[in-house]
């Protein structure tokens, strides 16, 4: 692994052929802590370039060399790599500065993987707006789907519904044929796409399809020796790279592809590959230590040396100084277990929390953590009325609205009252499991007016679908279905039937239900 350090001279950036300078760039924000940056091709080369492959560049040294020739779809995937340290070291500064390069120079992917990146670091919708409406009419179908989630549901910038199902159709329609093309991450975005507007079961029979030709095409790019597409289709299933033991065909497929990646310095899947069975210590070690070099800070923290674990302050100072709330979060927590300063530990804290918030605010944040921090004043005083807005994003940007329901039932005011049923009943639609609260609203009349047949309907109607997912084999289905029998709710109590689907459910590895049954 050949990449430079983020301790290196800023001119490090010569060893990959480009230079990292100061800028004025129409993609980037002055407001950046670290200065804005963009891509300057080095003076240092003489020899003629040799020309890049004719289906564009596959690693950092191929995408640097294309970007020296002014080649913006080169910059872009540079940037990408270095943002998701796929095929390169992972570091936050540099990959703004390739995507910012490579936007400037009209490619619409990288204007939209900066768009993304601007989100996740908590950079203003005004202007992650602007990056990626730049995006979408540079040819960009994840700009234009972007940018349409944002106008949609009002993401830190102004809701627009005419404009969203505009750019919505524009998305569509980039989308479709980009991954017509072969373009694998244009099929799983629109994959997504179809899914979120689904409504009947010929869009879930599209979804899937969209996905397989998606994995195809990722295996195929995968097998060109493509370092951003191998990492992709090696994290693409995480739970089974963790789990995955033995010598099943499944296990050693999800070994290979874990393998490859991180030969091509993919530093996830050399982090996830340590996790697996068939590996000595030593291999591990090996593949930590690796994985950390490439920038993932939790790497440093396994591969447990000192070397090492000074690494990892260094990489989680790099991230949270570039605006990741969550790197912040793993500082301070490392600063405190090392006795640092209270000020520094304090510094990071309110700097996470400040960052979570943020990201919250466009869409790409954890929502239901910033809330939490707020409300409950964690690392910075309570706010109970921006909290409430951060679960309202949760409920508009990802129809996930039982945490907001809650706090809204409670609320004195007749009219906010009303609001929390609405949507407690939209929740129970959605996702059976939230049912019992709002059944319970009714019986005991809290929020609304008792009505015991609405919260007998809402139980029945519980009892029904764990019953259907329960003899299809859902463990976690089993347990509730047990819960509504010991309960007597929405079914006769049967103490009995409750103890057999308690122990269907341990069959099924739900640790509830087993220690419900005892040894």
């Amino acid at each position: 692994m050949t990449s430079p350090g983020d301790d290196a001279p800023v001119n490090s950036w010569a060893t990959l052929g480009i230079l990292v300078v100061a800028s004025s760039s129409a993609c980037g924000s002055a407001s950046d802590q670290q200065g804005p940056v963009s891509i300057a091709i080095s003076s240092a080369r003489t020899s003629t370039p040799a020309p890049l492959p004719l289906d564009g560049c596959k690693n950092a040294a191929e995408c640097a060399r294309g970007c020296e020739q002014q080649h913006a779809r080169s910059c872009g995937r540079l940037g990408e790599m270095y943002w998701r340290g796929a095929g390169a070291e992972r570091v936050p500064l540099k990959a703004r500065a390739a995507l910012e390069r490579g936007c400037e120079m009209g490619d619409g992917d990288a204007c939209a993987a900066l768009a993304q990146m601007q989100a996740e670091t908590g950079r203003a919708g005004a202007e992650v707006a602007a990056t990626a409406a730049r995006a979408c009419e540079a040819g960009s179908g994840a700009g234009c789907a972007l940018l349409e989630r944002m106008v949609r549901h009002g993401l830190d910038v102004p809701a627009d519904v005419a404009r969203a199902e505009q750019l919505q159709s524009k998305a569509r329609e980039l989308l479709t044929n980009s991954c017509d093309g072969g373009d694998a991450a244009a099929c799983f975005r629109l994959a997504s796409l179809v899914w979120d507007s689904r409504v009947t079961d010929a869009d879930e029979d599209a979804t899937a399809n969209l996905e397989e030709r998606g994995k195809e095409a990722e295996t195929r790019a995968c097998a060109h020796h493509d370092a951003l597409a191998c990492a992709a289709a090696a994290g693409r299933d995480v739970w089974e790279a963790y789990g995955s033991e033995g010598e099943s065909q499944e296990s050693l497929a999800t070994r290979a592809a874990l393998r490859r990646a991180c030969d091509l310095d993919a530093g996830r899947a050399c982090q996830l590959r340590a996790f697996q069975q068939d590996l000595d210590a030593n291999e591990r070690h090996s593949l930590r230590a690796k994985a950390c070099a490439l920038g993932q800070a939790d790497a440093c923290h396994d591969a447990s040396s000192d070397s090492l674990n000074a690494r990892e302050e260094v990489i989680l100072q790099r991230d949270c100084d570039a605006g990741y709330g969550d790197a912040c979060t793993d500082l301070a927590d490392l600063l405190l277990k090392a006795e640092a300063p209270p000020e520094e530990v304090d510094s990071a804290r309110t700097k996470a929390r400040t960052a979570i918030v943020a990201a919250c605010r466009t869409g790409a944040g954890d929502c239901f953590l910033a809330a939490t921090l707020l409300e409950k004043g964690v690392d910075g005083p309570p706010d109970e009325k921006q909290a409430l807005a951060m679960f309202d994003i949760l409920c508009r940007a990802n129809r996930a609205c039982g945490a907001l329901a809650e706090r809204l039932v409670k609320s004195n005011d007749p009219k906010t009252r009303a609001r929390g049923i609405e949507l407690s009943e939209a929740e129970c639609n959605r996702e059976i499991t939230s049912c019992a609260g709002l059944a319970e609203l009714y019986e005991r009349g809290l929020a609304t007016k008792k009505n015991p047949k609405r919260a007998a309907e809402i139980r029945a109607r519980m009892a029904k679908t764990f019953t259907e997912e329960c003899d299809r084999g859902w463990g976690s289905s089993c347990a509730e279905l047990s819960a509504l029998y010991a309960a007597g709710l929405g079914v006769a109590k049967d103490p009995k039937k409750a103890r057999q689907l308690n122990e269907k459910a341990c069959e099924h590895l739900v640790p509830e239900s087993c220690a419900a049954i005892g040894p």
